[in-house]
């Protein structure tokens, strides 16, 4: 398809037929905007990491808020070119680019352009948006992405006062927008409670504690020898370097000549630099030499499990590693059913 104006981050036009091509550079920070996001972490934190990485806007500037909004909901980025979206003015003659006109206006082509995310991601990132339900809650949560409706879409987060207290919830957005679901919404701190008791109950089910012990152990005793191996063979390397500075000094205490002298002295200067560099290393893999923990040590770590995973303390991390274990939460009326990747 045609393409004109400026095109949106990721692509660049072509001179010759005027249509969209990716631009590689750029189509890699959409790709992280877009895998950040349906992992379930925040627009606060997606914009720090895109930043951190040195990735820039379409017009050069550092990502914000409203450049996600822009990425988020852009339908190109999953190969589908459309026009005849924007809503026309208002009666006082303003411009809204963020306002569309009716679905059955918009007209669109799949495959009309270069796909740089999968369907899957496109629209569980879009189920994920806040943006059209019009709720704003404040903060970001351990289950978010995570929680899908008996209808299959990824349910949001609902966050109101009542009385002065705050009530937090997961709702479906088909519900929401009258679009033909009609389940309930569901208290987020029941559902977390619910999702971590069982979670806790499998991940420290005995059999799996004794084989993580053994595992770890296992692990530990590779570990061991690959690093009890590198630290010999640093050790080694750095005992011979001080004997090749001692033999300079001896060579230069004799009375050489003095640009042999020269020589020597520029060698110590490198064989002190190199041991400086290799001591640091030998530091730091020493550390790596850390005990492995009983199974009792594992056993009593269940009963803070719950307060650890509820914390929002580094919820970054919290979140990838409850990822990493279920694929999702699908919440019915009457039940819940998580599917583990255990």
């Amino acid at each position: 398809m045609l393409a004109f104006n400026t095109p949106p981050l990721g692509y660049d036009v072509d001179r010759d037929t005027q249509t969209l091509i990716i631009n590689e550079k750029e189509a890699k920070a959409v790709k992280l905007a877009f895998k950040l996001r349906a992992q379930g972490f925040s627009y606060s934190y997606i914009t720090e990491q895109l930043n951190r990485r040195g990735y820039k806007t379409k017009l050069g500037n550092t990502f914000g808020k409203n450049s996600l909004y822009e990425i988020y909901n852009n339908i190109k980025y999953k190969g589908v070119y459309e026009y005849n979206r924007a809503a026309a003015k208002s009666a006082n003659g303003k411009f809204n680019r963020h306002a569309s006109k009716n679905k059955d206006e918009i007209i669109q082509i799949k495959d009309g352009c270069p796909r740089i995310v999968s369907d899957k991601v496109w629209d569980k990132v879009n189920a994920m948006s806040i943006k059209r339900s019009g709720i704003k809650p404040k903060g970001d949560y351990l289950l978010s992405g995570l929680v899908v409706c008996k209808c299959g879409t990824t349910m949001q987060v609902n966050r109101r006062n009542n009385h002065g207290k705050d009530y937090i919830s997961f709702f479906c957005p088909k519900h929401k927008n009258k679009e033909g679901c009609d389940a309930k919404e569901i208290n987020m701190e029941t559902l977390e409670e619910f999702v971590l008791l069982q979670l806790r109950e499998i991940v420290f089910e005995k059999n799996r504690i004794e084989q993580l012990s053994c595992d770890l152990s296992s692990l530990d005793e590779k570990r061991a020898k690959s690093t009890k191996r590198k630290i010999k063979e640093l050790k080694t390397t750095i005992r011979q370097n001080k004997q090749k500075i001692t033999n300079c000094f001896i060579r230069i205490e004799d009375g050489c000549p003095k640009p042999i002298a020269q020589h020597y002295e520029e060698r110590i200067t490198k064989l002190t630099a190199t041991n400086t560099r290799l001591n640091k290393q030998l530091n730091g893999i020493q550390k790596e030499l850390a005990e492995v923990p009983t199974e009792d040590e594992l056993l009593n770590a269940k009963h803070s499990f719950i307060p650890y995973m509820s914390s929002t303390v580094n919820l970054p991390q919290r979140k990838a590693y409850l990822q990493s274990l279920i694929e999702k939460i699908t919440v019915d009326d009457d039940k819940v059913e998580i599917i583990f990747n255990l």
